[in-house]
């Protein structure tokens, strides 16, 4: 039989292959996945029949998948509880989880992934269970766990307090935790591993907090503070003084202006790749024309940056290193862009949504000028 659907055509060929070690199924029929020995990663996040009896037969079928699977993905899986969770915790070769949106899982199924000790990756998403009964699942992790409690609604201050003695983090996102205050944040600053932090969305850390607690994080590189609304300038200029970041989110921290350019500028000119100060409206041109002698710098966002015009989008052009630009809902004109985006020859992304004042001609130029394909995203406000 396998011999006449190996001729079927190639899409079955593959379907067959022992070899195969990664699959993202549309349906989940465990009993099948024994022709699968060398399986290493299972996306279930398209599946429509993800159960608790299904990874419990998952499990049971297919015991060689205890130590070969290192990534499981069961993001969207709704009808997944935490008795589903505990068959997931004989997977002890997991290296990465993700079960974002399992609202069913409770403090049993978070307790029950103590046993994955190569277990590095853990995200949950938005989930029921607090965070502090997190602590019992990641004291025997190894030494680099990512740890994703993205618009998880019940993280508090409490919670994190918990977290604080887990110091083998060093990747922690608690974007959207809007429950968390400054006394969470000092908790944070134990976790001194910690080279990726995303607080987006946190508004209720004040910028005194951020710039005394943060600063303290020696090995930071990465760090998310978008819609921190308390964030001001002196708080970037403390972080800017002692920290040295490669990548930087500040998205609507209006209250930050220029001066906080200014001083990145003086202090990250080598290292900042990465940067997104979109909707902070009181970015002139002046703060672009001090960025261009970041080196570095591979991405930028000034979308809504409605202060800036074209004399700083003309200054662009001196950041040679750009890859992806998002300059979405700035009053750029044709000449503006041509002249800016002419010399950036390892630009391959572009942002132009609500830039009404272009044509398309300048567009069209653009491309025609350019040696790499450039992938913009713009709408014609004339069609």
């Amino acid at each position: 039989a396998d011999g006449r659907l190996r001729r079927v055509c190639h899409r079955w060929r593959w379907a067959l292959d022992a070899r195969v070690v990664q699959l993202r199924p549309k349906v989940l029929v465990p009993e099948l996945l024994l022709r699968f020995r060398a399986l290493r990663v299972l996306d279930l996040s398209r599946s429509s029949n993800v159960s608790d009896s299904n990874l419990r037969a998952l499990v049971s079928v297919n015991p060689t998948l205890c130590t070969t699977l290192v990534e499981l993905n069961l993001e969207g899986c709704k009808e997944v509880s935490s008795v589903g969770v505990e068959h997931v915790g004989r997977l002890r070769a997991l290296e990465q989880l993700a079960w974002q949106a399992l609202r069913r899982v409770k403090t049993s199924g978070v307790a029950a992934l103590a046993g994955l000790t190569n277990l590095v990756r853990l995200s949950l998403g938005a989930r029921a269970c607090p965070a502090s009964t997190l602590v019992a699942a990641f004291a025997p992790l190894g030494a680099s766990p990512s740890l994703d409690l993205g618009m998880c609604p019940h993280v508090t201050d409490r919670g994190l307090a918990s977290l604080a003695s887990i110091t083998s983090i060093q990747i922690l996102d608690l974007s959207g935790a809007d429950h968390v205050s400054d006394a969470g944040l000092l908790s944070i600053g134990k976790l001194t591993r910690v080279h990726t932090l995303g607080l987006g969305g946190c508004k209720r850390l004040s910028d005194v907090a951020l710039a005394n607690v943060l600063g303290g994080l020696s090995r930071l590189t990465d760090l998310d503070i978008s819609e921190c609304s308390q964030v001001t300038d002196l708080c970037v200029m403390a972080l800017a003084e002692k920290l040295r970041l490669e990548s930087l989110s500040m998205g609507l921290c209006c209250c930050m202006s220029d001066e906080s350019a200014f001083a990145l500028a003086s202090t990250h000119s080598s290292c900042l790749a990465r940067l997104d100060v979109w909707g902070c409206d009181k970015i002139t041109n002046r703060g672009v024309e001090a960025l261009t002698v970041c080196s570095r710098l591979q991405r930028l966002s000034l979308a809504g940056c409605s202060k800036v015009t074209d004399t700083g989008v003309k200054s662009i052009a001196l950041m040679e290193s750009l890859t992806s630009l998002n300059l979405s809902d700035l009053n750029v004109t044709d000449t503006g862009l041509i002249d800016a985006l002419r010399p950036l020859s390892n630009l391959v992304q572009l942002n132009l949504l609500g830039c009404h004042l272009l044509t398309q001609a300048a567009l069209t130029q653009l491309e025609q000028d350019r040696k790499l394909p450039l992938d913009i995203a713009w709408s014609n406000p004339t069609v």
